[in-house]
């Protein structure tokens, strides 16, 4: 099978508009449809409508066609309780389609202890994943991967003493190591430097990350 992913990277606050944004991007059709000037706008699809039509795109567009579909909520902590709640029934449906739909929350620990609090939801979750801090031996890895992937070719960006100063600013958050790192090439390039020292990277943390709060962050899966 053959997985297409769906990213929804602002949540919706409604489980209806949820199921009308998966439906337009599988049928390639603005979720929203309305006439021209002077006429009304087309009906919205109820709650049941909207179902039935997820289920008719399921088997369909991607069961025939031996295809998963994987919906991912980002900030899903955001969500509020009723649409968190609802959200079993898209579980229902996916697993009553041989498993044609797969849901994917993430969000920080906040999204944990909201789905512990909710045993409609937790039971039906398949799979947890807990994202940890990188530890300090492990940034110089992650960094020189991150760099290949972006096309580089080149010899380490980073010297020793900024890797430790990334960690030490970061705590080892991937995403505030993503944040940092990138800013510090940027200010690299525009001073011509060609490797980057402890001196940038602490610059590049007090500027942008101050002395806030870090909330490391979190994975939860529900397949």
């Amino acid at each position: 099978w053959r997985c297409h992913v769906h990213l929804v990277e602002d949540p919706l606050p409604r489980f209806e508009d949820l199921l009308r944004d998966i439906i337009a991007a599988l049928e390639q059709t603005p979720p929203a449809r309305r006439r021209g000037p002077g006429h009304a706008a087309e009906r919205e699809l109820g709650r049941y409508e909207l179902l039935c039509r997820f289920r008719e795109v399921i088997r369909h567009r991607m069961s025939r066609a031996r295809r998963r579909l994987v919906v991912l909520l980002d900030e899903a902590q955001q969500l509020p309780e009723e649409t968190l709640l609802e959200l079993k029934s898209f579980a229902n449906l996916a697993e009553g389609d041989e498993g044609a739909a797969c849901l994917i929350l993430a969000g920080n620990d906040e999204l944990a202890d909201r789905i512990a609090a909710l045993p409609e939801i937790r039971q039906r979750i398949g799979l947890r994943c807990h994202l940890r801090p990188l530890a300090e031996t492990e940034i110089g890895a992650y960094v020189a991967w991150q760099m290949q992937a972006a096309g580089y070719g080149g010899p380490p960006a980073f010297d020793d003493g900024a890797l430790q100063a990334l960690h030490a600013g970061s705590e080892g958050v991937p995403r505030l190591v993503n944040r940092v790192a990138k800013i510090a090439l940027t200010w690299a390039f525009t001073l011509g430097v060609r490797t980057i020292d402890a001196k940038i990277i602490q610059r590049v943390a007090d500027d942008t990350l101050g002395h806030e709060a870090y909330v490391f962050r979190g994975l939860t899966a529900a397949c």
